[in-house]
């Protein structure tokens, strides 16, 4: 990974100390007396596949309630904190004195190489916020009820009208677009479902179809 300071404060070190129930190289940011925490820790390049999901998981945690730490979660295509750009996890106020376990789960908008950055955003004068054993998993689905779960869709490429049929309740269908933003949301209920995207501009959209607690998703385009 790579480790950039955006602000006057301190970096991220990796640090061969045992304390606060982090053990030997995990990443440590320490206090800066004058200046806040803005620096990041960025991994290495992972190369995604558009409309899989994916999740980052990992530990982190400061020395407890007498200083609170803050600590952000983000995904963007390089290792700049520009590229930051969809917030995965917000902790603007870290008390725990021994580990956390998080995860979250997104979606990647495109094919591509994508860059998970953990910023710490700590005011001037805390204490240690620590970071450590972060992991990219792709996203588990439910191997046994995949076939509960089977449906098919048409048109596709659609003009106006997108149809789901399937064996069992479509629960939830949600849309996004190539940005990763929700454009269509809708609970069924039933079998089959009419989408309406007559409105929306033409391009490619991924649609998040939940079926007895299963979410495939498939690419639809819209002409």
């Amino acid at each position: 990974g790579v480790i950039v300071n955006e602000g006057s404060g301190n970096v991220w070190q990796v640090v061969s100390v045992t304390g606060y129930g982090f053990t030997p190289n995990h990443l440590r940011y320490t206090y800066n007396s004058a200046s806040a925490a803005n620096t990041w820790f960025f991994t290495q390049g992972i190369s995604l596949t558009a409309g899989q999901d994916y999740t980052v998981s990992y530990d982190y945690g400061g020395t407890g309630a007498t200083y609170e730490e803050k600590l952000k979660v983000s995904y963007g295509t390089s290792a700049t904190a520009a590229a930051m750009t969809t917030v995965l996890a917000d902790y603007p106020n870290v008390v725990n004195a021994t580990p956390n376990s998080d995860m979250q789960t997104f979606t990647a908008p495109a094919d591509g190489v994508y860059y998970i950055g953990f910023q710490a955003y700590s005011d001037a004068d805390k204490f240690y916020l620590h970071l450590d054993n972060i992991a990219v998993d792709v996203a588990l689905s439910v191997g046994d009820v995949e076939n509960v779960a089977a449906f098919t869709y048409y048109p596709n490429p659609v003009k106006n009208t997108l149809t789901l049929n399937a064996q069992n309740t479509i629960e939830q269908v949600a849309m996004y677009n190539m940005l990763g933003q929700e454009v269509l949301r809708a609970t069924p209920n039933t079998i089959t479902s009419d989408l309406d995207m007559s409105q929306l501009q033409n391009g490619t959209y991924f649609v998040k179809v939940t079926i007895a607690n299963v979410t495939e998703t498939i690419r639809v385009i819209k002409q």
